[in-house]
């Protein structure tokens, strides 16, 4: 419920995750404006001001898929296909990991992208990494 706006995830990622960075890296990241949806049959796009983020999935060049809510903020660069979305763990092992953003197919599914880089919707928080972004 809420989303990226009131989760567990952005509290963690904006405090105990932030507190674990160097304090140069800390002293030079900025906030920027971030669009999520409203989580849970909300499509209303949230704006959060967050120095530490996880990607939506228009951020990573996702959003022609089905069920996720438009406008996400802008595609990275960076992130142009399948493989170009793949993590690997310390092993070289791909990874499963989350977006920001929901399902808005009438349940309460978060997205996520494979460890094939492709994205989709998972209904329980199981086992998954997050990508974290800044700004400096």
């Amino acid at each position: 419920m809420g989303g990226w706006t009131l989760s567990d995830l952005r509290e963690q990622v904006n405090s105990v995750m932030r507190a674990a960075l160097p304090v140069e890296l800390q002293g030079v990241i900025k906030s920027v404006e971030k669009k999520s949806d409203g989580g849970f049959y909300d499509q209303t796009l949230k704006t959060t001001n967050d120095l530490l983020w996880v990607p939506s999935d228009r951020e990573l060049n996702c959003e022609n898929i089905s069920y996720v809510v438009a406008n996400q903020g802008e595609p990275y660069a960076l992130f142009t296909d399948s493989m170009s979305r793949k993590k690997y763990d310390f092993k070289e092992n791909t990874i499963i990991y989350w977006t920001r953003s929901t399902g808005t197919n009438g349940q309460h599914y978060g997205r996520y992208i494979d460890s094939q880089g492709n994205p989709g919707s998972m209904g329980a928080a199981g086992y998954a990494a997050i990508n974290l972004g800044f700004c400096i």
